[in-house]
């Protein structure tokens, strides 16, 4: 009878787990035109670790594109590869999906990317990655779903080429409270004598 109640107890713990969230990184927070280092941001905007070369570009100082028109998909700031960096990486506190986001080629002034893919890791790994998309002059979705990563590398075709970033969406990936992980053990028979 105890076994019975063990069992229900730790399958009633599991159904508490944490949900997963949707998160869409829009930038709009950000209200220059800079880098995340000079802005105090690489190790803190949105709790994430942003590596070098992430910059924001805001309308009332745009870089790469003609008087800020298409800036961003949303609000007025998107972000940018600041000084042509191929790869910008993305290393999050916990595991999460990539849902995709939204690219386009800087070119005002700028060499453009004319690729962009997406790449996830999980402890250090490589697990997924889109195809390169071709861009163009317009905001595009790249589509991702991939997931769990802790780790986003978003990589244009060649160093020295310039792509904005927009309303990239991330979802956590569930939680367990850790007594759901001994449901298993607690079920597997033991052989009789």
């Amino acid at each position: 009878m105890s076994k019975r109640i063990l069992v229900l107890v730790l399958f009633v713990s599991s159904l508490f787990a944490a949900p997963a969230s949707s998160l869409t990184i829009d930038f709009d927070s950000i209200t220059t035109t800079s880098s995340f280092s000079s802005l105090g941001l690489s190790s803190s905007f949105l709790g994430f670790s942003w590596s070098t070369g992430w910059g924001s570009n805001h309308v009332s100082a745009p870089v790469g594109l003609a008087f800020g028109v298409g800036l961003g998909t949303s609000g007025d700031t998107s972000a940018r590869n600041l000084s042509g960096e191929q790869s910008l990486f993305i290393e999050f506190p916990s595991v999460v999906s990539i849902v995709g986001g939204f690219f386009r080629p800087l070119d005002e002034g700028l060499v453009p990317a004319t690729t962009i893919q997406m790449r996830g890791f999980l402890g250090g790994a490589l697990v997924a990655e889109t195809a390169a998309m071709p861009l163009s002059g317009v905001w595009e979705f790249l589509a991702a779903g991939f997931g769990p990563v802790d780790r986003l590398e978003i990589r244009s075709d060649a160093p020295g080429t310039f792509f904005g970033i927009d309303d990239l969406r991330v979802v956590s990936e569930p939680v367990l409270p850790i007594v759901g992980l001994l449901l298993p053990f607690v079920l597997r028979r033991r052989p009789t004598r």
